[in-house]
């Protein structure tokens, strides 16, 4: 290779180098394992309580990231989450008092609410009491709120701690049917971190409670960074959508779909009939519930097929239709989704806002092809907004 194509920076360098070791040096850290956060969640406890006779059981649960998950605020949907090696370690041990006691590292994230949540169905009608320590090093930018994890770490902990002949799905079939308007979405991410491994991405079906591992190779998957703002405007005010979403429903089941349970049951061939049958106002809802619905099948086939470019047009589709639907498109994400999107020849394969949740846009492309993409990004944003952006190689 001539290596004068390549235009030297300072000192000779070529100007390809930079960018690359910008990221890397924005990569996460190699994450603690399991066993190693394990061990930190049982120095927690012993720092808190004190020492006591019987023995300490600890669990883990991996994180997730939400990868096209949104819609399931609203219907029973399928979704699809990106794992993570990060997650939430429990320890767990019998006290002599006459109370629960759980003592967590840092800000609470859901963590606190989920051990209380989970102690109350496992010990319900038993005379055991418990000391719980909660750590996770899921990254907050990526998941704002960890109570999933810690709900399915503490429940492992707990069954250690019992030798409980029960499985583990029938000590989670109490929890993992939450409350309440969103309790299709937490389910969801209950189910997307009770994978025992850490599989690439995890399709789960909100309906059934079922979840599939979706493993791909190290060296097969694309590579994928995170985009992270200060601000990004408000997220969707999700009652708002809710009421639209219940006048809709109601009026597809008073017309040419009397059958359904949900928006789940319309199918994209039927979406026309659909649009047809609901107030004009609500039609944007409407097509991005079927449609991204519809996308999260077509994303675990991209996936099986290890076809990446289908994988990132989905992506890009998915973002558009987030804007469009529930207006959660901002002119910031906007322009870091087009940014990655004109960068289709040089190996970027799309790009999405993550949620509602958290601020951060999910880029994904060849993997050589990130970090030189993820400085164009930089500098982009940076002229527009004098402002700057945190990037983070997953």
């Amino acid at each position: 290779m001539d290596s004068r194509k390549f235009r030297g920076g300072r000192g000779g360098t070529p100007a390809f180098v930079r960018p690359i070791l910008n990221s890397l040096s924005e990569m996460r850290a190699e994450p603690m394992r399991p066993a190693q956060l394990n061990r930190k969640a049982e120095e927690l406890l012993l720092e808190a309580f004190g020492a006591e006779v019987g023995a300490t059981e600890s669990a883990f649960a991996h994180g997730a990231v939400d990868l096209m998950v949104e819609h399931t605020h609203y219907f029973d949907g399928f979704g699809l989450f990106c794992s993570l090696p990060e997650g939430t370690s429990v320890a767990v041990r019998a006290n002599k008092s006459e109370a629960n006691r759980i003592t967590i590292l840092e800000d609470e994230r859901g963590l606190k609410e989920a051990g209380d949540r989970a102690l109350d169905v496992l010990l319900q009608g038993s005379d055991t009491r418990v000391d719980v320590a909660v750590i996770s090093n899921t990254p907050f930018a990526l998941s704002p709120r960890v109570g999933a994890s810690a709900l399915v770490a503490t429940v492992r902990a707990v069954r250690a701690l019992e030798s409980r002949s029960s499985t583990e799905a029938e000590d989670l079939s109490g929890l993992d049917d939450p409350k309440g308007p969103d309790r299709h979405y937490e389910a969801a991410r209950i189910m997307a971190s009770r994978p025992t491994d850490e599989p690439a991405y995890v399709l789960v079906d909100t309906r059934t409670h079922e979840y599939l591992s979706l493993d791909v190779p190290s060296l097969e998957r694309p590579g994928l960074a995170a985009v992270l703002f200060d601000t990004v405007g408000q997220a969707p005010v999700h009652g708002e959508h809710r009421k639209m979403l219940r006048t809709l429903t109601a009026a597809l089941k008073d017309g040419p779909f009397p059958k359904i349970r949900s928006v789940r049951d319309i199918e994209h061939r039927q979406l026309e009939a659909a649009l047809a049958a609901v107030d004009r106002a609500h039609r944007p809802l409407l097509t991005y519930l079927v449609t991204e619905n519809g996308r999260v099948q077509k994303l675990v086939a991209a996936i099986q097929r290890r076809d990446w470019q289908m994988f990132g047009a989905l992506l890009l589709m998915s973002h558009a239709s987030k804007g469009t639907g529930l207006g959660l498109g901002t002119a910031e994400t906007d322009l870091i989704v087009s940014g990655v999107e004109n960068m289709s020849l040089e190996g970027m394969y799309g790009a999405t806002r993550l949620s509602s949740a958290n601020r951060a846009v999910l880029v994904a492309g060849q993997l050589f092809s990130i970090p030189p993409a993820l400085e164009r990004l930089r500098t982009s944003f940076e002229d527009k907004y004098e402002d700057s952006l945190t990037t983070l190689l997953l």
